[in-house]
């Protein structure tokens, strides 16, 4: 063959392939992911639900996004293969993944063997909780701490836990918790009567020599109170919360005589030194709620004011008090402080050593 020729063969050949490539060329493969939107109460088809993909690994950034039609259905289209995580958004719905379950949800598989066709999103309604806190004159109550509690099992055995905690009621005395599951919950309040008077003055004296302040009929508090009225766990109301439902309750609280707590100990040696005791209301499972009180310096130590007959823990500076009183190895010292938890049902001097109305822990 002449060169001339064969030159000619070379570029006939190329121009073939060239043409011929397009044809062969290895185009990503999609799909499509489609299925309808209900409402998990009442399974009534949800349109105007905005629906998005985004990659299991890569949840935040959302590939894929439609909107639900009146009939509630929806199409995403020109979807690679791989794995997806589906949300679902509307008002007066919690944003939620596809048979969101705490921190689980289901995946989307997408690719040749799955069939992403028929997919039923479930959409939980907003389901929540109101709590109004009133006195004895039904009056709202302002800035009053409300925590919410509900039980699980753990282990073949029913355990209390935390929900959620407000650290203040409103103007109108509410306490909004929002995105609940449904079941039964338990809401206790602690709170301060806003007219109380407690003692000759608010906070700590700066004067260590003064005598016991004066009792006034306005020394009074609130116990911690339970939904249902009660004062510990054990007798509390539960409260049932449906799916979809927004039910609003009431706790009264009534105020009681307020009980004096005597903390042995020597003021001078602290005078550098603010606030010396903090005291905290048990509550399931370990969890303490900070109660205001009004501690008052007084010659043999400290007076701490504004409490309700409870079962509370004292958190105390070590360096208050006098290093005698504390038994060695009994009190638990963390940050410098001694806590001991006590049974209050009346005016009494707090031992700090172990006994059958308060230990060390």
């Amino acid at each position: 063959m002449s060169s001339r020729a064969f030159r000619l063969a070379t570029r006939l050949t190329a121009a073939l392939a060239w043409s011929v490539w397009p044809s062969f060329s290895l185009t990503a493969q999609t799909y499509d992911v489609s299925g309808v939107v209900v409402n998990a109460a009442t399974n009534a088809p949800l349109s105007k639900v905005t629906l998005s993909l985004a990659r299991t690994n890569d949840r935040g950034n959302d590939l894929f996004a439609t909107v639900s039609d009146a009939d509630g259905k929806f199409r995403l289209t020109g979807v690679p293969a791989g794995k997806y995580s589906l949300k679902a958004q509307r008002n007066g719905f919690r944003t939620q993944t596809l048979d969101q379950h705490g921190s689980l949800a289901t995946a989307v598989v997408v690719g040749p063997n799955s069939d992403t066709s028929q997919i039923l999103f479930r959409m939980r309604p907003s389901t929540g909780l109101t709590v109004t806190v009133v006195d004895e004159e039904n009056q709202p109550v302002r800035n009053a701490p409300v925590m919410l509690f509900g039980k699980r099992v753990v282990e073949g055995e029913s355990a209390v836990f935390m929900v959620a905690s407000r650290g203040g009621t409103g103007d109108t005395g509410r306490a909004y918790f929002r995105n609940l599951d449904p079941g039964a919950y338990y809401a206790v309040v602690s709170a301060l009567p806003w007219y109380a008077q407690r003692g000759l003055q608010v906070g700590l004296s700066r004067q260590a020599n003064q005598a016991d302040p004066p009792r006034s009929p306005l020394e009074v508090a609130y116990p911690v109170t339970w939904y249902g009225g009660a004062s510990d766990f054990s007798g509390a109301a539960p409260i049932s919360v449906e799916l979809g439902s927004q039910p609003t309750v009431t706790i009264g609280l009534q105020p009681v005589p307020a009980v004096r707590v005597r903390i042995p100990g020597s003021p001078e040696q602290d005078r550098r030194r603010g606030s010396f005791v903090q005291v905290f209301a048990e509550l399931p499972n370990g969890i303490r709620t900070f109660m205001v009180t009004f501690p008052q310096r007084v010659p043999d130590g400290m007076l701490v004011l504004g409490l309700a007959p409870g079962r509370y823990v004292f958190a105390i500076q070590d360096t208050f008090l006098n290093p005698e009183a504390v038994k060695v190895g009994q009190a638990r010292m963390e940050n410098h402080q001694v806590f001991v938890r006590a049974d209050v049902g009346g005016d009494m001097t707090l031992p700090l050593s172990a006994s059958p109305t308060a230990v060390l822990i």
